[in-house]
């Protein structure tokens, strides 16, 4: 065993805890714990697909002056400490940049009454919220 100080101890425990956070956010946010996959190959292309989506919402992000406007933190006054995106603000950026943060619901219910009201007859449960 090596005889670590205090301070390089942290040191350690600090250059690891980016990484235990990107762990966490790949399981949570990105879906790499709710895999359904069975076979092996299915299973083997799993962990590569989950971090080539977190990749590219990061690429995206960093390279569109649009999304960083969407991903713009709400003012929350009881919050002024947070400075930096998290990959939940990126997420939610892409979201509503593709139209899958719960406005898509009231468009589609928009086009029904649309459709309706052209005669079109319509059944708006089949229609999902995003």
């Amino acid at each position: 065993m090596t005889d670590l100080t205090v301070p390089d101890l942290l040191g350690v425990c600090s250059r690891r805890w980016s990484i235990e956070i990107l762990f966490r956010e790949l399981k949570q946010l990105f879906g790499f714990a709710d895999s359904t996959a069975r076979k092996k190959a299915a299973v083997l292309r799993v962990a590569p697909f989950v971090g080539l989506r977190q990749t590219t919402l990061v690429l995206w992000c960093s390279s569109s002056a649009d999304a960083l406007k969407l991903a713009a933190l709400p003012p929350r006054p009881w919050y002024r400490h947070k400075r930096n995106l998290a990959a939940a603000d990126l997420l939610r950026a892409a979201r509503r940049a593709t139209g899958h943060d719960g406005a898509a619901s009231e468009r589609v219910l928009q086009m029904a009454e649309e459709a309706a009201a052209s005669g079109v007859k319509v059944d708006i449960r089949s229609y999902k919220a995003a």
